[in-house]
């Protein structure tokens, strides 16, 4: 799933794939948090090419500075087949 995407953006719901969020500009800085009952697993990319990969824990949030970005993909980190609900919210910099 993508979808076209403005800073903050939010996600909450259970969901099987990955959501890429397209940016219409560049950026170079990313914070997120993860407040799901699951890890996640995010990307950052321009163009389909992947630059930055990260998991993030349950109820923590990363805040850096990365190589410049058009795309972030964040999927379910799964260990299991269970049902999982994620909820993050973030924003990107440029």
């Amino acid at each position: 799933m993508k979808t076209v995407a403005h800073s903050p953006f939010r996600f909450s719901g259970n969901f099987e794939e990955s959501i890429t969020f397209k940016f219409p500009r560049v950026a170079t800085s990313l914070f997120i948090e993860n407040n799901g009952d699951a890890r996640i697993r995010f990307r950052t990319s321009v163009d389909g090419k992947h630059f930055n990969e990260f998991t993030l824990p349950i109820g923590r949030s990363f805040d850096e500075i990365l190589a410049p970005f058009t795309e972030l993909t964040v999927e379910i980190d799964r260990d299991w087949d269970v049902e999982q609900h994620i909820t993050f919210y973030g924003f990107v910099r440029s």
